[in-house]
């Protein structure tokens, strides 16, 4: 059983997690079209579109909409983080050195994130665990 999670299931769950239990609100009118998801499987398509319409995924480092999205790469904890960071706190923390820097160290200070490998291939349970202690923010 593979444990790791594609960059296109991780948008269908920060698309779940973000509208359904942080209320967010993703703007239809932003154009997420992508050069690489056409052979995703149907269901997941407007989930990778609404996760970036969320401006979670999807983005490059300034904000703006990716001409790609990679929706078979493996995720990683840098990408989660700052996924899962831009889901809490919108582009607060976007900009640094790497994409995922200012993501992670203030995951790492709300005691969300413990091993802040920016290069580890994400797996599930882990990506479980840290969406729970998300939900636990005041």
């Amino acid at each position: 059983m593979d444990l790791s999670i594609s960059r296109a299931e991780m948008a269908k769950m920060v698309s779940q997690y973000a509208t359904k239990l942080l209320k967010r609100v993703p703007n239809t009118g932003a154009a997420c079209k992508f050069s690489d998801i056409s052979k995703v499987t149907p269901d997941l398509i407007p989930f990778i579109q609404e996760a970036c319409q969320l401006g979670v995924m999807g983005l490059n480092n300034d904000g703006s909409v990716a001409s790609s999205f990679n929706p078979f790469g493996l995720l990683t904890r840098g990408e989660f983080a700052t996924a899962l960071s831009r889901m809490l706190w919108g582009n607060k923390y976007n900009g640094g050195i790497e994409f995922y820097t200012n993501h992670i160290k203030a995951l790492q200070t709300a005691k969300i994130i413990t091993n802040t490998n920016p290069l580890l291939v994400e797996l599930r349970g882990y990506v479980m665990t840290m969406l729970m202690r998300a939900s636990t923010l005041k």
